[in-house]
């Protein structure tokens, strides 16, 4: 199975490494590596993720993964990553923005 990534998660994922590197630039790409080795890891068993539930009635699925929560649907195609954020940021309105 195929596993993408949406624009806005490749921007979740630069805006996580900036963060970090600011600090430790050795321990963002780590990070980066694992958050996404565990993201490419969806196309064995995409179904692995807790189920999302949300208005628009969207199946999302959650990963997570080095305390980043790794948001994806599985259409026929395969995964799409969709959003990759800081488990500490308000999940609810995250998931808000897909209703």
């Amino acid at each position: 199975m195929n596993v993408r990534f949406s624009r806005q998660a490749n921007r979740d994922l630069e805006d996580a490494y900036l963060f970090h590197a600011e600090r430790n630039p050795d321990q963002a790409r780590r990070l980066l590596d694992d958050v996404i080795s565990a993201a490419l890891s969806l196309s064995t068993f995409p179904d692995r993720g807790s189920p999302q539930p949300n208005a628009a009635g969207r199946p999302f699925r959650r990963l997570i993964e080095k305390g980043h929560v790794i948001v994806y649907v599985v259409d026929d195609h395969g995964v799409i990553v969709l959003r990759i954020v800081h488990g500490a940021r308000d999940l609810d309105a995250l998931f808000a923005e897909f209703d």
